[in-house]
C-alpha cells in the first residue's frame, strides 16, 4: 500500500529540499542562440539610443510652427533646403521657413521639431514644398536617447531573451549573451512492455511515449533533456542506469516502475542509490498517485507513473516548476477562468486533474484515462478539483491551466 500525502504537503517537501540548493552557472551562447535562455546579467547599452533624432516616416522635416493652421486649401509654403540620404549625418542646421526630405531612418536635422508624411506634401517644381497638413512638435521623430543612455541598464537580469530583447542585444552590439546554464534532466523509460517509436507493437507491447514527452516538457520548462533509453523490468540493470544518471545529471526522472506491484521497482532503486533520501511514494492525486520523489544530495531524483497522462500532469505540477527555478526564471503558468459545459463528479479523497478544451468562454471535459496521451492533444488545458471536494456543477466558474 501507498503512503499517500497531498498536493501542498509535497510541494512544501520538495521547496524545502530543493529550492534554492541548485546553482546553475553561466555561459555565453551566440546571439543566434540566445532565443528562450534566461538572461544572466545585467545589459548595459554602450550608446544612446538611438544615437540622433530619427525619422520614423517618409516625408519633409520641417518646424511645427511653420506648418500650423495649414490645410489642402490653404496649404504652408517652404523653402526645400535639401534631402538627407540614409546613414548620412546632417552637418546643418534646419532654418525657418524651410524643409529637408528625410527618408524613414534617416536623421532629423538640428532646428527640426516635426516630420510630415510625403503624401501631405506637394511638389510643383518651384523650390518650394507645399504642406497641406500642419504638425505637431515631437510628430514622427524618435528622439536621441528615447530609448536609452549610454551606460542605462537595458534588459534586467533573468529576463527571458525574446525577439525583442535580442533586437536590443543587437542594436547594442551584442554578439554574445551571459545566459544561466540549463539543467540537465535524465529520463529513464522502465517495462518489459516498451518498445522503441520506430517499430511496430505486436500483442500487449506498446511504444515508447514517455521518453519523448517527458523530453518535451524538459525542453518547454528550460532544461535539456538526456535519454537513457527503455531499460527493462531488470532491478539491478535500472539501479546501474539510475544511479549513473544520478551522477551526471542534475535531475532524474524515470517513468514506469513506481506502484507496488511485483515488477514495480522504482521506490527501492532509489533508496538503493548510496546518499539518496526517500521523501514520499504516493500522492492523493488522480492521476498520479504512484508519484516517488528521492533527495540525492540537493539533486530531485523522480519517479512518475508509467501511464503517459499521469506522468504529465504529475511533470506539470511538481518536476516543472523546479526545473523553471534551477534555470534561472520563475515559474510561468498561465491560466484563463471559463464556464464548464457540463458537471464534473469527484469522489475518489483524491485530488484530480480533468484536462479541458476551450470553446470560446465555456470550458468542455475531456475525459480520457491516465494511459490516454491523445486527450493532451484535444485539451488546452486542465482544471483541479480538490481533495475534498466532489466535483463541480455544470455552468461554475472554474480556473483553467493552460498547457
Amino acid at each position: 500500500m501507498l503512503n499517500v500525502i497531498g498536493s501542498e504537503e509535497a510541494k512544501k517537501m520538495l521547496a524545502e529540499h530543493f529550492s534554492g540548493r541548485f546553482s546553475p552557472g553561466t555561459e555565453k551562447v551566440s546571439l543566434m542562440d540566445a532565443t528562450g535562455r534566461i538572461l544572466a546579467e545585467d545589459v548595459v547599452s554602450d550608446c544612446d539610443l538611438p544615437a540622433f533624432d530619427r525619422s520614423t516616416v517618409d516625408g519633409y522635416a520641417v518646424r511645427a510652427s511653420d506648418t500650423f493652421g495649414c490645410s489642402e486649401s490653404l496649404p504652408a509654403m517652404l523653402r526645400f533646403a535639401g534631402s538627407v540620404m540614409m546613414g548620412e549625418s546632417v552637418s546643418f542646421s534646419l532654418e525657418k521657413d524651410s524643409c529637408v526630405y528625410v527618408p524613414t531612418g534617416g536623421e532629423v536635422p538640428p532646428g527640426a521639431d516635426c516630420m510630415i508624411m510625403l503624401e501631405y506634401v506637394q511638389d510643383y517644381g518651384d523650390g518650394f514644398r507645399y504642406i497641406e497638413k500642419s504638425g505637431a512638435p515631437g510628430e514622427n521623430i524618435i528622439k536621441k536617447r528615447d530609448e536609452a543612455s549610454c551606460g542605462d541598464i537595458v534588459i534586467r537580469k533573468g529576463a527571458l531573451l525574446t525577439a525583442g530583447y535580442i533586437g536590443s542585444l543587437a542594436s547594442m552590439g551584442c554578439a554574445e549573451a551571459e545566459v544561466y546554464r540549463r539543467p540537465v534532466i535524465g529520463i529513464i523509460s522502465t517495462g518489459d512492455e516498451l518498445i522503441p517509436i520506430t517499430e511496430k507493437p505486436e500483442g500487449a507491447m506498446i511504444r515508447d511515449v514517455n521518453t519523448y514527452t517527458l523530453a518535451s516538457e524538459v525542453i518547454q520548462a528550460g532544461g535539456i533533456p538526456r535519454a537513457y533509453g527503455i531499460i527493462r523490468d531488470d532491478r539491478d540493470l535500472l539501479f546501474e542506469t539510475a544511479a549513473a544518471a544520478a551522477e551526471e545529471c542534475d535531475m532524474l526522472l524515470i517513468s514506469g516502475g513506481s506502484s507496488v506491484g511485483e515488477k514495480d521497482s522504482t521506490a527501492d532503486v532509489l533508496r538503493r542509490i548510496s546518499g539518496s533520501e526517500l521523501l514520499f511514494h504516493g500522492l492523493a492525486l488522480k492521476p498520479g498517485k504512484p508519484t516517488i520523489c528521492a533527495d540525492y544530495d540537493g539533486k530531485a531524483l523522480f519517479g512518475l507513473p508509467g501511464h503517459p497522462l499521469a506522468s504529465y500532469f504529475v511533470f506539470d505540477r511538481f518536476v516543472r516548476p523546479l526545473i523553471r527555478e534551477m534555470s534561472g526564471s520563475g515559474d510561468d503558468v498561465l491560466t484563463v477562468t471559463a464556464s464548464l459545459s457540463s458537471a464534473v463528479p469527484s469522489n475518489h479523497g483524491r485530488e484530480e486533474m480533468i484536462p479541458v478544451a476551450l470553446e470560446g468562454d465555456t470550458a468542455r471535459p475531456v475525459y480520457s484515462k491516465s494511459g490516454y496521451i491523445t486527450a493532451l492533444a484535444r485539451s488546452d488545458g486542465y482544471i483541479i478539483i480538490p481533495r475534498d471536494c466532489e466535483g463541480r456543477l455544470r455552468g461554475e466558474t472554474v480556473e483553467v491551466i493552460l498547457f
